[in-house]
């Protein structure tokens, strides 16, 4: 005799027939992971329209989350290993507009559920080797989240012990012995949150509660050569309507610090003093990214202070290491790895040649012939003093040259073949 259907819900919206009894006491909550084998078909005809066991492959979801009203208030009547049939009524289903092509308007319908497995933690790696659990929310404006090339400050507690500050830095070993599986979670949390992380294969039975405090970035400057130079930030961008700005070649920047050598700070470059606070008042150096070889001051500019200048936002200090074949090529500082601190004060974009408006301007903007250039340019062109990057000459064409009809019987050859100069 078949079991008789029972009203889970008291308002006949889902009927629950048991097909096979469950172990255990324990039952999904709102907002646990579940994963569950199912078969779906129609009320009125006991036609088929999804089945994970045909595609052989559990399906996963979170308790109130993505997925129909029916499914996260049939679940949470289930024991694990237990197996089901719902009679879903199209309210809690796909209401009047149905899922076409296979499910109609106001269809109930029918699913066999199979609960195999449910948590209270995520499954952070997708292998069942790192398990979180929320403990307590981030701070109310934290929305940001670490990467690898972070340094974390966290405060941690192992199995029920003391609390400790902990210092975990990118690239390093594991401090205290924590399984380095564990800094894979810490990448999915916000400041201020506090989680649990269970790892069943590192260290099974062992629970880490961790709250992220804080943490400070690393980053490349230089795309697709880690390590060449390498930035933090000290103290962020000022916030304002361009913030997010970063230099551009060509443009002209206002930045203040030093670069020196790594481990004798004596031998070192000064753009200016940094002050303790945002006074813009103090002096700075200008000098034009990517093209000049000195700032303002005379002050020697390398492809690794370059670099790390293209990074900063206005307001923004920060260190960073360079490389020695990103440092200088000449003079006390040359060929060897170089530490910075610097603060960007100000950006001066450059203007497009379309946007100058007066005739001195453009004359100022053309390439003038040698032995008749501006003294901005010329200042550009001349010869490296000591200490500064060997910048390679930008070569340039004749008429002849970059136009295969440069010459004037050329240009009537290939204009008597239809091909002339004048735009048509």
């Amino acid at each position: 005799m078949a079991a008789k259907p029972e009203d889970i819900m008291g308002d006949g919206s889902i009927l629950k027939t048991i097909i096979k009894e469950g172990t255990g006491e324990e039952k999904p909550a709102w907002g646990n992971k579940v994963k569950v084998h199912y078969v779906g078909t129609l009320t009125s005809n006991g036609e088929k329209f999804d089945s994970s066991r045909d595609r052989n492959s559990p399906f996963d979801f979170q308790v109130g989350s993505g997925v129909i009203t029916g499914w996260s208030e049939a679940v949470p009547t289930m024991l694990l290993g237990e197996i089901a049939k719902f009679t879903i009524s199209s309210d809690k289903a796909y209401g009047p507009g149905g899922s076409p092509p296979k499910i109609p308007p106001n269809a109930s319908l029918d699913f066999e559920i199979e609960l195999l497995s449910f948590t209270d933690r995520e499954d952070v790696l997708s292998d069942g080797t790192l398990m979180k659990k929320q403990l307590g929310k981030p701070d109310e404006d934290s929305w940001v989240t670490p990467n690898a090339n972070c340094d974390l400050e966290l405060k941690l507690t192992i199995a029920g012990g003391d609390q400790h500050d902990v210092s975990w830095p990118s690239g390093s070993g594991c401090p205290h012995g924590l399984p380095p599986r564990l800094r894979e979670g810490l990448f999915e949390m916000r400041k201020g949150e506090t989680c649990s992380f269970l790892l069943p294969k590192d260290a099974p039975g062992v629970d880490y509660e961790v709250t992220l405090v804080s943490w400070v970035e690393n980053e490349e400057c230089v795309s697709g050569d880690d390590g060449a130079v390498v930035k933090r930030i000290e103290r962020d961008k000022t916030i304002g309507k361009d913030d997010w700005k970063c230099p551009h070649d060509l443009d002209t920047v206002h930045l203040r610090g030093k670069v020196w050598v790594d481990g004798d700070e004596a031998k070192c470059v000064d753009y200016g003093e940094i002050p303790p606070n945002t006074d813009g008042s103090q002096d700075a150096s200008v000098y034009v990214v990517d093209e000049d070889l000195t700032t303002s001051t005379g002050s020697a500019v390398c492809p690794g202070v370059d670099a790390v200048v293209k990074k900063l936002r206005v307001g923004e200090i920060s260190t960073a290491i360079i490389r020695k074949d990103f440092g200088f090529s000449d003079g006390p500082l040359a060929g060897q790895p170089l530490r910075c601190r610097l603060e960007l004060v100000k950006i001066v974009p450059q203007v497009p040649n379309w946007e100058i408006k007066t005739t001195d301007l453009k004359i100022e903007a053309v390439p003038s012939p040698r032995g008749n250039q501006s003294p901005s340019r010329r200042r550009r062109h001349a010869a490296p003093r000591a200490g500064q990057r060997q910048k390679m000459p930008r070569q340039r064409l004749g008429r002849a040259q970059r136009h295969p009809a440069g010459d004037s019987s050329l240009r009537r050859r290939h204009r008597d073949r239809g091909l002339g100069l004048r735009h048509h």
